[in-house]
């Protein structure tokens, strides 16, 4: 923005002497040196009107700069992002936090749309590294498998899953890398490509329109680009359903997946339910001949694929530790080892360094109801990782 003088003068008759005296002296003069700082009008030294001119649009600049949300604090900041989102600033929360809700909805970082995963990545990236934000579309609100995250069962016992191994093939459990929890299944496949599988029963299942989903990663050391693959089976006649058809068949048929890359993948799958029946859903090795090849499976989900539109954010937190805040007086229990909570003091039912809770957790779901769709159901979903 150029000085007033200068636009003064570009607006002037050109009959009109710019350089006498009396003109210098009401409108302003071209030459002049400023007085710092500046605490008065006069101290533009310009002439009276341009310098009247300047320190109101210098009163204005500070206005809208003490209004500007980067500037603000306190009082100032709460008045404007109520203004703008209804937003209000809970207990004792700070400045730089209030202020971080507030953008994540606002700028999104800079992302222009707002019903894309994307969006809702660049939305949550404000609180949570991308890499640990995964963006569920249509999820599985009511899961029927049963261990679905292998975190129930002994070594390499998975506790409500039927393993079957042929050849050199096995499935262990990996400690080292699950996607979420304390472990998670490995299929460790032989260069003969021989058979490994997992299947789960579920018991009279209505008809209806169901999914199946969940999370892959492998070694990459497979030979055939689709390692993994999946099948779904009915009782009474063992047909299977053909993903691609949407109809059931005698003949065998799967839905296969391709090679993960460096990271977990989720994967999802159809099934439409023709009547009451039991279903068998298995998850074995595809692959190919030549080469032994690894991948893991985690978070297995099954149920109703519902019929309106839904999303789910997923937080995922790296390894944790402490233990439960609670206040007692001293180190020993002061009721002689009667568990009466009741007289201890705490802060939260959260643990120090753990997922976290409460308002937080209600912190991100209103952020969430306010950025996506309407007509939408969205959820928020924290998942707790024990290594990263």
């Amino acid at each position: 923005m150029g000085r007033i003088i200068d636009s003064l003068n570009n607006k002037m008759p050109q009959l009109i002497n710019k350089t006498g005296k009396e003109y210098k002296a009401i409108f302003g003069k071209t030459d002049y040196t400023e007085n710092i700082p500046i605490e008065k009008s006069c101290d533009y030294n310009c002439g009276a009107i341009a310098n009247e001119l300047e320190y109101l649009r210098s009163f204005l600049d500070f206005v809208i700069k003490c209004f500007n949300v980067e500037n603000a604090e306190k009082d100032y900041l709460e008045k404007i992002i109520w203004f703008f989102l209804k937003l209000e600033r809970v207990w004792d929360e700070a400045d730089a936090n209030l202020k971080n809700r507030f953008f994540s909805i606002m700028r999104r970082n800079s992302n222009p749309r707002w019903d894309t995963s994307w969006a809702l990545k660049d939305v949550f990236s404000y609180f949570f590294d991308k890499k640990n934000i995964i963006i569920e579309e249509n999820y599985i609100e009511d899961s029927l498998v049963q261990n679905g995250g292998f975190e129930d069962g002994v070594g390499n016992d998975f506790t409500n899953w039927t393993k079957t191994e042929e050849g050199s093939s096995l499935i262990v459990e990996n400690v080292t890398d699950p996607f979420a929890g304390s472990r998670c299944v490995q299929f460790q496949i032989d260069s003969s490509n021989s058979l490994a599988r997992l299947e789960q029963v579920f018991l009279s299942v209505p008809a209806g329109n169901y999914k199946i989903c969940f999370f892959f990663k492998d070694d990459g050391n497979c030979l055939s680009n689709e390692p993994v693959r999946i099948y779904a089976k009915r009782s009474g006649d063992n047909y299977y359903y053909n993903f691609e058809t949407n109809s059931w068949q005698v003949e065998a048929a799967y839905k296969k997946f391709s090679k993960s890359g460096s990271d977990y993948v989720y994967c999802q799958a159809y099934i439409n339910n023709a009547d009451l029946r039991d279903l068998t859903l298995g998850i074995e090795n595809n692959g190919a001949l030549g080469q032994a090849y690894n991948f893991q499976i985690d978070r297995v989900m099954f149920g109703t694929w519902q019929d309106y539109p839904s999303i789910k954010v997923l937080i995922i937190f790296g390894p944790q530790g402490g233990g439960y805040t609670s206040l007692w007086d001293g180190t020993d229990d002061p009721l002689g080892g009667v568990e009466d909570y009741q007289f201890a003091g705490y802060f939260d039912q959260d643990f120090i360094g753990g997922e976290g809770g409460g308002y937080t957790s209600d912190f991100y779901q209103d952020i969430l109801n306010r950025v996506k769709v309407a007509g939408v159901k969205g959820t928020l979903e924290t998942i707790s990782k024990a290594v990263i």
